[in-house]
């Protein structure tokens, strides 16, 4: 639970599962020693009523391991700076002044392409990028940089990051963070 508390959305379907066992564990309890004082009118009843409520808790137990399982599986929703317009080109070594964002999600199988309007005004575009993240619902942004403010926004977003290291195309840092190969960003690589 404390993992929880403390921001890690992973930990969020595990508690639920944890607290809920308590609560059911509780309730059949509580209905146990309701029935056993009412007598043997009451079996049948009392029968129907635990396997009603056991058949929903472990329905609502699965239900949550599956959103842990689908939580400990890769990130659904990815983004990627780009110089281009197609997965070919080249990985923006900006981020947030990057040209174009590349949004792939991998649930629908679909590419996104965004144009970054306030690439060239002088204004903070970390916000620009955070509400573009918030928007599209991404799970993580990879890059070649990540500035101190921009980590701590995407940090505080709950969304992953990760470094892409030499210079390469959009589709092979694709493949790369479906293969495992990229380095997960604990800290910013600029000031």
């Amino acid at each position: 639970m404390l993992l929880a508390d403390a921001g890690f959305k992973l930990f969020d379907p595990v508690c639920a599962v944890i607290v809920g066992g308590y609560l059911v564990v509780s309730g059949l309890k509580i209905l146990n020693e309701a029935f056993a004082k009412r007598g043997p009118f009451y079996f049948p009843i009392r029968k129907n009523t635990m396997l009603a409520v056991g058949m929903l808790s472990c329905f609502i137990v699965a239900f949550y391991a599956y959103r842990v399982i689908d939580n400990l599986s890769h990130d659904k929703v990815i983004l990627v700076p780009a110089q281009g317009t197609t997965i070919a080109s080249p990985v923006d070594t900006v981020l947030g002044r990057a040209r174009y964002f590349i949004i792939m999600d991998f649930r629908a199988n679909t590419m996104t392409l965004i144009s970054n309007e306030v690439r060239l005004f002088n204004t903070d575009v970390s916000n620009n990028l955070v509400a573009i993240v918030r928007d599209r619902k991404v799970d993580a942004v990879i890059a070649y940089k990540i500035g101190t403010e921009m980590f701590a926004d995407l940090h505080a977003e709950g969304v992953k990051m990760y470094y892409v290291n030499e210079p390469t195309t959009v589709e092979w840092v694709i493949s790369d963070y479906q293969h495992n190969r990229l380095e997960v960003a604990m800290v910013p690589n600029v000031s």
